[in-house]
């Protein structure tokens, strides 16, 4: 185990570059959904949600795209 996570563990093994591509596009794939919504027309608490929902989105992608944190990495 190198990572706090299940999801570090596997971003950080053998198949990395396979794990981060595919939870990049996982989470831009519920941004885009949660947009889809939101452009469509929502209720106001639907509205809320998707909103909420997109932050988190691209908190999350923020994340995933940080490599300071990686083994070798240098800071910066």
């Amino acid at each position: 185990m190198f990572g706090f996570s299940d999801l570090e563990d596997r971003l950080l093994g053998e198949n990395g570059e396979a794990t981060f591509h595919s939870t990049l596009k996982a989470i831009r794939d519920i941004r885009a959904e949660a947009q889809g919504g939101i452009d469509s027309g929502l209720a106001k608490d639907d509205y809320e949600r998707a909103e909420l929902l997109m932050a988190a989105c691209n908190a999350a992608e923020q994340i995933v795209l940080d490599t300071s944190h990686l083994k070798g990495a240098k800071s910066k």
